[in-house]
């Protein structure tokens, strides 16, 4: 089935190219739905101007309470509970800063019986000091869970990216801004970029299973996001990023991780080296 998606991002603080870069790639695909950004006041000028060109594109001015990496999730949950939506059938998240699309995302032949994609990463949890980080942080909080032992052989699962039906992402957000709820004000997931320990925990601890949601976990093979940062393979002679079958990825995520050599390839009409 194919889907007619919105398209939900925090960004903010950025120059113009960043935000245009970002819509730019993702319209030049042939995608037709709405893209969303949440940003600060400071950041309304830069939109306006956006809008300009990419008439779907849209905004949402918000103040985060916490550190916005983990927060832009309460954020997306308030705004799925209490927005009238343009009926999309499915929802994309992701980050902005390092995102770019390389196909129609609308074209991607949705299995029925998934309620959410989530995205794996090429290293396991233990062999990342970052992700050791954020999920030893979440097992010393609920010590009765063996959240650690359980993970911590476990792929790494990205946040920064992840597609769902409407339904399935409504249900989604809402579980994060719920389990964040759980944490005090002074615990890492609110005080630093760390809610990919909590996107871990409530696939790999069964959360998600346990509220109705199906889950299937794709990797750079299965190509729908090429999340490139520790399986960067190549790029070919239309500027596409490959994966190792050589095939166009329909979406490129950490490609800020290239080296500048790498990304001023990437394009003629967009700045990635920015």
């Amino acid at each position: 089935m194919n889907s007619n998606t919105l398209v939900l991002t925090y960004c903010s603080g950025y120059p113009y190219e960043i935000f245009e870069r970002f819509a730019g790639s993702l319209y030049d695909t042939g995608f037709s739905g709405e893209a969303i950004y949440f940003i600060k006041e400071s950041d309304k000028p830069t939109l306006e101007e956006l809008k300009k060109s990419y008439p779907r594109v849209d905004y949402v001015v918000t103040e985060s309470h916490f550190h916005v990496q983990s927060f832009r999730f309460v954020l997306y949950n308030s705004f799925l509970k209490y927005t009238k939506l343009h009926n999309p059938t499915h929802v994309f998240i992701c980050d902005s800063r390092d995102v770019l699309f390389q196909k129609n995302i609308e074209d991607w032949k949705w299995d029925d019986t998934v309620d959410l994609y989530f995205f794996g990463e090429d290293k396991i949890t233990q062999d990342c000091k970052y992700n050791t980080s954020w999920v030893t942080n979440i097992d010393k909080q609920f010590p009765e869970e063996k959240v650690w032992d359980t993970i911590m052989n476990k792929n790494i699962i990205c946040s920064g990216t992840t597609y769902g039906t409407l339904d399935g992402m409504k249900k989604y957000v809402e579980l994060m801004t719920t389990h964040l709820e759980r944490f005090p004000e002074d615990h890492q997931l609110k005080n630093h970029p760390s809610d990919q320990g909590l996107h871990n925990y409530l696939y790999y601890m069964n959360k998600l299973n346990e509220s109705g949601l199906t889950v299937k976990v794709l990797d750079n093979k299965d190509n729908l996001v090429n999340t490139a940062g520790y399986g960067f393979v190549g790029i070919n002679s239309d500027k596409k990023i490959v994966n190792k079958d050589w095939d166009v990825s329909y979406i490129v995520h950490q490609y800020d991780r290239f080296p500048d050599s790498i990304k001023a390839k990437l394009s003629d009409k967009y700045d990635y080296i920015l």
